[in-house]
């Protein structure tokens, strides 16, 4: 059985906020292939302070979150994350909407006129990577 990972390419951090895409990919090495692809939005980096940057590059453990009495929609629990509780990957339009998460959508458009690339149909995609994602799986952003 080939291994399921989800890669993420931080494209550009504006320092207001970090683009990038994210792969689902089967198999490893030169026989990789992908199986989805969307658009990532996150803080900007400022050095992994709680709530105001994203996480660090790196390798993560993850796992896949139903709805719950807690927490009222589906997301992926990013685990282990350094000096970091609480990180997900949910589903989000805007950066104002993220404390050090990570949210996906199909693609990137400026919704709401603020000057700023928000991620678009973020539920939708996120659906979309809980169908593509075995229930425990590897994070590799880059």
């Amino acid at each position: 059985m080939e291994e399921t990972i989800l890669k993420l390419i931080r494209q550009r951090d504006t320092g207001t906020q970090t683009e990038g895409m994210m792969f689902v990919m089967a198999g490893t090495g030169l026989d990789s292939r992908d199986l989805y692809k969307c658009y990532t939005l996150e803080l900007p980096w400022k050095n992994n302070e709680h709530q105001i940057s994203c996480i660090p590059k790196g390798t993560y453990e993850c796992q896949k979150v139903g709805i719950s009495p807690r927490i009222h929609y589906a997301h992926i629990w990013v685990k282990n994350v350094p000096d970091r509780d609480g990180i997900k990957i949910h589903a989000a339009n805007f950066v104002s909407q993220l404390r050090g998460c990570i949210a996906p959508g199909e693609y990137m458009a400026d919704l709401n006129k603020d000057g700023m690339m928000d991620v678009v149909a973020s539920k939708r995609t996120l659906s979309r990577l809980m169908e593509y994602l075995p229930e425990e799986f590897k994070l590799i952003i880059i």
